[in-house]
């Protein structure tokens, strides 16, 4: 993961659409807290599409990807020769694999 930038604001987005109703995006943002001493970034993404195959039985759509994530990094460099990075994160994956 990319560390938060203590001293500038740096952020990046991404977008990607394509068949099957397929969205897969992604933000990040960097922000300092306290110049040179705290800083957070945070991100997220979603990767999302109907289906690729289709059920001939039923006429459904199948293997739809519906998944959602997100990170916050905190770090903290008190003093020169110390720095603490806090790091959690959360995906969840609501995909129907028929």
């Amino acid at each position: 993961s990319k560390q938060p930038d203590l001293d500038a604001i740096d952020y990046r987005a991404d977008l990607a659409l394509g068949n099957f109703g397929q969205i897969d995006a992604q933000a990040s943002i960097s922000v300092p807290i306290i110049e040179g001493k705290a800083a957070l970034r945070v991100s997220g993404l979603t990767n999302n599409n109907d289906g690729f195959f289709l059920n001939s039985v039923t006429g459904e759509r199948t293997n739809d990807r519906d998944i959602k994530g997100g990170k916050a990094t905190l770090l903290l460099a008190p003093t020169e020769t110390l720095r603490v990075t806090l790091r959690g994160d959360v995906t969840i994956d609501r995909s129907l694999a028929r």
